[in-house]
């Protein structure tokens, strides 16, 4: 049977239940009734998960996984983390599976939750960041919009920024230098970043 056949034909017998809902009886029908019910929704799961799963934006967050951008920033912590980030709840990823399993158990968590579309815009976003080249540590007005920026970011953007920050020392010592943020010569990156964002996170919050 095509679809189109099976469209009319579902067509043609909820036309008929309709206008003789009132009539019908007997075992035998109620039965297989029951029967076509229990089907049909079965049936209508399975249409739907296709439906959705060839949709415009489901493809490009499966490319945009998959790209060579996806596949150099985005770790299994940070597909955790966007994810927790764009739906609300945590995505489950076996340890030691293949990069492609996870890839699809993002994607399927996305669909069964209902929200591609933002986590498809928190995808994009994370990479378009990733791939922004840092400021020129001579740059004062540059990198003093980079530590306003940082300063916005809620506590998931900013852990999925930490590893590129904390991997350029030379950077952070910059922005401290230009905020006036007090670094000794023992600061480690991480004491550096914090004490960065607790600063630009203060200033935002006084010029808001």
């Amino acid at each position: 049977m095509s679809y189109e056949r099976l469209a009319s034909e579902l067509q043609r017998v909820a036309g008929a239940l309709s206008e003789h809902e009132r009539r019908l009886e007997g075992a035998k029908l109620a039965a297989a009734a029951s029967r076509l019910d229990t089907a049909l929704a079965k049936f209508a799961d399975l249409l739907d998960e296709l439906l959705r799963a060839v949709d415009p934006e489901v493809e490009a967050l499966r490319q945009a996984l998959a790209g060579e951008s996806g596949r150099r920033h985005l770790d299994a912590k940070a597909l955790k983390l966007l994810f927790k980030s764009a739906t609300g709840k945590a995505l489950t990823l076996k340890a030691g599976e293949a990069r492609e399993a996870d890839e699809r158990r993002f994607v399927e968590g996305a669909l069964k939750h209902g929200r591609v579309a933002q986590t498809l815009v928190a995808v994009r976003a994370c990479l378009t960041d990733a791939a922004r080249p840092a400021p020129d540590p001579g740059d004062r007005e540059a990198l003093l919009a980079e530590l306003w920026r940082l300063g916005r970011l809620s506590a998931a953007e900013l852990e999925l920024e930490t590893p590129r920050l904390l991997g350029d020392f030379e950077l952070l010592r910059a922005m401290a230098g230009h905020a006036y943020v007090k670094v000794s010569a023992r600061s480690s990156p991480k004491t550096v970043l914090a004490n960065l964002v607790k600063f630009a996170r203060r200033v935002n919050e006084n010029t808001a």
